[in-house]
């Protein structure tokens, strides 16, 4: 029987037309980092098809591009594009790798503006031909870490000159400086898994060099590229870099002369605790005499669902440098009651969900929005902020005071929240006009719940909306939270999947599920810790509450984080026993029991708010717990009730519950 012809993925007269523009774009970096932004627009199940498709081209500048992409992506196109390298060595091409960077330095210049989180950094190098090559790099020190990177080709000599010039606010420095900048920005991608931006090639070579800044170049080096700011706006500067865990620079804002630096960097990370959620930090009184100077401050962070209101003093010295902070003492701590005037949460938000179909008209539109700002990076989108002020660090980290409006827009999500409706409702107008966006629906919500969106750890509105039911937490006190995952190196995932202590299950749709235990000092029982369930090409990790899940996340990402891509939090219908499916059940009998054993186990021995910090275990051994009890299980009936009346499935029986406290 004759074979059938494969189908063609895309129409050959379009291949070539693609192969003859890549083809053109291979003659420096500035054309090879287009030739990256085509790929990246095809969306990525699509591009091994098309590697395929245009290796049926033979050119030794195609080599080029396969190299380009190999250093690019990695491990996730490696095998189309070994298979294509593999076709051009057997039919006489030479596949070895170019060198895409070659010249000798001739300068570095960065921009001044450390102090805001964000630098450019540009460095150029001397091409064989006498003209210059130049490397850009616009570098953030949070999310979004190495955000972008451009590249000029024979830029004359002059024309580099008069262009710096002209730019007053550059200042120059070493390789070894510009080096350590990109790296330092690329640790935030690795720390959050978030992807750089596109030019691997381009700033590989930066990730690879030696700088040999040891910590009091450093500390100089950001001195120089940040500006004097007086004890109030520096102060209020290192809140901002508090929210974006960017410890250099909060270092660099320290004075070794009364105690040693790291010292005085430890006592405030242990005073500021930032593990807490930094929702406002600013000052409220500056005394100045002198080169001395005192500035009180307060903050409000959240911690394992409970708000925290903290006072601060700092003491300031000015030297050469300018302010630097001597001394710093925490003057008061105290939980804020959800119902406090000092708590910023405790009232309603009104928010709008849209769909986008075209972002950049999208922004576009938002150009005309007087005080509109960018107020922090998403791993899949931004955050802008409408203020009625300009933010000069006058103001400190704010939520919601003085906001006209919070735009977060978030892969092809956008939501915007708003304190009043007539904010909401302007906005609304813009949005729609061009036909950018479709509205789909309208909520008020608790601040909480905003701000909980607000952090950029959620996939969707919807998932957060889930979660904020019951202040997170589930019917029965407990909370399951999942964190979301691209795989970008399947190898270095398995391997620490194999060094996992616990049960492996494989499952329908090429899935596979790893139950992680330990033994519970509580109770020498076998406790569940964490479900880890792998896809094709992501993973989700998800564990019992904030705290755990936390700890977990920790040890799981630790070694691998170039390994994955964080997406964000999201909520599992059914929860543990949301991979139970039909199927699943017949494969593996007994399997439903030994999660309701297990569960039931971790739930006995966990704290609950509704219990009021007890563990049901704790609970049942006095007369106000057991009325706790009682009453939580009458609450969940309520719920399970109308739950089964829309035919959503309840999970556990009460009765299940009540055997396992004994009541």
């Amino acid at each position: 029987m004759k074979e059938r012809k494969r189908k063609n993925f895309f129409p050959k007269s379009l291949i070539r037309s693609l192969f003859a523009d890549i083809k053109n774009l291979m003659e420096n970096n500035e054309g090879r980092l287009f030739a990256l932004e085509i790929i990246e627009d095809i969306p990525p199940d699509l591009r091994p098809f098309v590697i395929e498709s245009l290796s049926a081209f033979y050119d030794r500048e195609f080599v080029v591009f396969l190299h380009l992409l190999k250093e690019e992506y990695g491990k996730e196109l490696e095998g189309p594009i070994n298979r294509a390298l593999e076709k051009y060595q057997m039919a006489g091409i030479c596949v070895e790798p170019p060198r895409f960077c070659r010249g000798e330095f001739y300068r570095a210049f960065a921009t001044r503006s450390r102090h805001t989180g964000q630098v450019t950094v540009d460095v150029a190098w001397r091409n064989p031909a006498g003209t210059l090559d130049v490397d850009c790099f616009f570098l953030s020190y949070s999310l979004d870490g190495l955000h972008s990177s451009f590249a000029i080709s024979d830029m004359t000599v002059q024309d580099y000159e008069r262009e710096r010039e002209s730019l007053p606010d550059l200042i120059e420095i070493s390789l070894a400086e510009a080096s350590f900048l990109v790296q330092e920005a690329y640790g935030f991608n690795v720390k959050y898994m978030t992807r750089p931006g596109l030019g691997r090639f381009l700033f590989r070579k930066y990730l690879d060099m030696s700088h040999h800044l040891g910590e009091a170049e450093q500390i100089e080096l950001l001195a120089r590229i940040s500006a004097r700011l007086s004890p109030h706006r520096l102060v209020n500067s290192l809140f901002y870099a508090r929210r974006r865990q960017d410890m250099s620079y909060i270092y660099s804002l320290l004075s070794g002369e009364k105690f040693p630096r790291h010292s005085l960097g430890r006592r405030l990370e242990r005073l500021m605790n930032h593990r807490a959620l930094l929702i406002e930090g600013r000052v409220s009184k500056t005394r100045v005499a002198g080169n001395n100077a005192v500035v009180k401050a307060y903050t409000i962070s959240m911690d394992e669902e409970e708000v925290y209101h903290s006072e601060y003093s700092f003491r300031l010295k000015k030297g050469e440098d300018g302010w630097l902070i001597v001394e710093v003492f925490q003057d008061s701590h105290q939980i804020v009651s959800g119902l406090s005037e000092l708590n910023p949460l405790a009232f309603k938000v009104y928010c709008n969900v849209y769909e986008i179909l075209d972002v950049e008209e999208l922004l576009g539109s938002l150009d005309e929005v007087d005080n509109i700002r960018e107020a922090g990076e998403l791993s899949y989108g931004v955050h802008l902020r409408i203020t009625r002020y300009e933010d000069d660090f006058e103001q400190g980290v704010f939520f919601l005071t003085g906001v006209l409006a919070d735009l977060i827009i978030n892969g092809d999500e956008m939501v915007i929240m708003a304190k009043d409706r007539n904010s909401l409702e302007m906005l609304h107008e813009i949005v729609t006009r061009g036909g950018n966006t479709v509205y789909v629906n309208g909520h008020e919500v608790s601040a909480l719940t905003a701000y909980r969106y607000l952090s950029g750890q959620y996939l969707s509105f919807a998932d957060v909306l889930a979660g904020s039911g019951g202040e997170r937490f589930g019917e029965d006190g407990m909370r399951f939270l999942s964190a979301r995952y691209v795989i970008r190196d399947w190898d270095g995932i398995l391997a620490k999947l194999e060094k996992i202590r616990g049960v492996k299950y494989n499952l329908p749709g090429r899935c596979q599920v790893w139950y992680e235990y330990r033994i519970s000092g509580k109770s020498g029982n076998s406790e569940l810790v964490a479900e880890y369930v792998v896809g094709d090409n992501w993973i989700t990790v998800s564990a019992f509450g904030d705290k755990e899940l936390t700890i977990v996340r920790e040890r799981f990402e630790k070694g691998i984080k170039e390994c994955l891509e964080f997406e964000g939090m999201e909520i599992k219908p059914g929860g543990l026993f949301g991979i139970l499916t039909r199927e699943v059940r017949e494969q593996y009998p007994q399997l439903e029991r030994e999660l309701k054993v297990a569960y039931l186990e971790k739930w006995y021995r966990s704290n609950l708010k509704p219990l009021q910090g007890l563990s049901p275990a704790e609970a049942r051994q006095s007369m106000e717990g057991r009325q706790l009890l009682w009453k939580m299980f009458k609450q969940m009936n309520l719920q399970r009730k109308a739950r089964r009346a829309t035919g959503v499935n309840t999970g556990l029986h009460l009765s299940e519950y009540i055997k396992k406290v004994g009541l």
